[in-house]
């Protein structure tokens, strides 16, 4: 909570705190919009499934950032094993010091064999930069998103959570008493928001109870 993140706009940008998206203020409307949810942990508790009794092997995406971090201690903590995607000799140190394993491979090139043995796989990595390449969003989130959708389905996975977020339901408007059934917003002029709709379609569309279960968690 608290924390401050800018992302490219056509006319500006403007900062939100306690959110991990932006709403775009135009040149003659600089005033910060704000977002309002409602408030839904209750009903998450109750909906959270029962985690396995016994240990599995899982496979994390992002595991040297924020929130895989987060997720790839609670999962140890809870007794499973994690593989954790690894691009660098410093996530390499990053992923080991929490007991994970670490495992050489980058969005591009995962392959199903790096996931060999997991059954669950957590996606938390993304392209969450203010600026960059024109295409470097849709490469990471969209593109990124079905390599690993693909590999893991190839791999044996039987349980896929993706790392959403609230900005894939912005295009600029004010959202207040939004839930996850508001609607998401592919062609969000924002290149974040934009794929990481446009991801989250691709992880709903690949369901399948009988083969991999697929969940947004946002």
């Amino acid at each position: 909570r608290g924390r401050k993140f800018r992302h490219p706009t056509r006319a500006g940008s403007a900062t939100l705190t306690s959110c991990d998206c932006s709403f775009p203020s135009g040149r003659a409307n600089s005033a910060r919009k704000e977002l309002q949810v409602k408030p839904c942990a209750a009903a998450f508790q109750a909906r959270q499934p029962e985690l396995p009794s016994e240990p599995m092997n899982c496979f994390v995406t992002g595991a040297s950032g924020f929130v895989g971090g987060a997720a790839t201690r609670a999962l140890i903590a809870k007794g499973h094993k994690v593989v954790a995607m690894s691009r660098s000799e410093r996530s390499d140190a990053v992923i080991a010091d929490m007991g994970a394993k670490p495992v050489r491979c980058d969005l591009d090139s995962l392959e199903p064999a790096h996931l060999k043995g997991c059954k669950a796989v957590v996606h938390c990595a993304a392209y969450v930069e203010a600026w960059g390449p024109p295409d470097a969003w849709y490469k990471a989130n969209v593109e990124g998103t079905q390599r690993v959708l693909d590999a893991a389905r190839e791999g044996g996975v039987k349980r896929f959570i993706h790392i959403g977020t609230e900005a894939a339901i912005v295009y600029g408007q004010d959202v207040r008493n939004a839930d996850e059934t508001y609607p998401l917003a592919p062609d969000s002029p924002f290149p974040y928001c934009a794929t990481k709709a446009q991801a989250e379609l691709r992880v709903r569309a690949a369901n399948d109870p009988d083969v991999m279960e697929t969940i947004v968690l946002r």
